[in-house]
């Protein structure tokens, strides 16, 4: 009987969570948002791998033949598992013999250009979710795209490294299972992170926690269906199986920016009920200082 009472009781505001949740989707057009942030991510998507894959024959000057032959290592292991293709390893680890100095300054300031383009989208768009009206300026949006771009680039790069250079590939289940659990604890950290500096207000670093478990969930769903298809259809015919994951990409791109949307609607939803958000500081300030002036009647 107490277990059917704790059931009931948690049942109805979780319904009431829900609603709200789903009315808020519908009134901040969050489906609208997901596709536009997919739009710029993938247009900044080719000027980072251009940045990518010309910094690879530089990459053994910069950080020592060790750390260069480990990742060289963990990339082509990464592009066998994923696309299954040994001409496409073939051409990656060729990248690593090939040094282009001044093609890379060219695509990193083209790369940076791009980034800020694609996550000042982002940022516009946690704005929306969090339903803020926000007065930043527009080097203020491109300057935190920047730096939540190479942020993520280089959390991404990290898990890579981490899953495809570091882990050992027949761990067992146990230490499996930790590296998953160790990669989920990652991504919410980051999505955490996310809602953290990105949105023009501040909350404490805990309210940021409820949504970014939800995102990075999520993410973990969507990528395990991701890997789960492309094994599938690689097995099949080569063409067929690299279209469908090509075309899938776009879909898992689309879908991942709608889990950290809804994330953040659940992160805003809480703040608005805790009473916990605050303006961003630059503003406080000015607000605080006006207060402080005497009135001229």
């Amino acid at each position: 009987m107490k277990f059917r009472a704790l059931a009931v009781s948690a049942w109805k505001p979780t319904k009431r969570l829900v609603a709200e949740m789903w009315f808020e989707f519908k009134d901040d057009s969050l489906g609208d948002q997901a596709a536009a942030m997919s739009f710029f991510t993938l247009l900044s998507l080719p000027a980072a791998a251009l940045a990518m894959v010309t910094g690879l024959g530089s990459l053994e000057g910069l950080v020592g033949i060790d750390l260069a032959t480990d990742a060289r290592n963990a990339i082509s292991d990464y592009v066998q598992t994923t696309f299954g293709s040994e001409s496409l390893s073939s051409t990656v680890d060729g990248l690593f013999e090939e040094n282009r100095s001044g093609l890379l300054t060219v695509s990193l300031a083209v790369a940076i250009y791009s980034l800020s383009r694609g996550f000042a989208g982002l940022v516009r768009g946690l704005d929306v979710a969090y339903d803020i009206e926000t007065s930043r300026s527009w080097l203020n949006v491109r300057l935190v795209g920047v730096a939540i771009g190479f942020g993520t680039l280089g959390v991404v790069g990290f898990a890579v490294y981490l899953a495809y250079g570091l882990w050992p590939s027949s761990a067992g289940p146990v230490l499996d299972t930790l590296g998953t659990v160790a990669l989920f604890f990652g991504l919410t950290a980051w999505a955490a992170t996310l809602f953290h500096i990105a949105p023009d207000h501040r909350t404490p670093w805990r309210w940021d926690v409820p949504g970014a478990l939800l995102a990075s969930l999520s993410w973990v769903l969507l990528a395990s269906g991701f890997a789960t298809y492309v094994g599938v259809a690689g097995g099949g015919n080569g063409a067929v199986g690299a279209v469908g994951a090509a075309l899938l990409a776009f879909t898992l791109v689309y879908l991942l920016n709608l889990a950290l949307l809804l994330g953040a609607e659940l992160n805003g939803i809480i703040a608005d009920r805790a009473g916990v958000a605050r303006p961003p500081r630059r503003l406080h300030h000015l607000t605080r200082r006006s207060r402080s002036r005497p009135s001229d009647t």
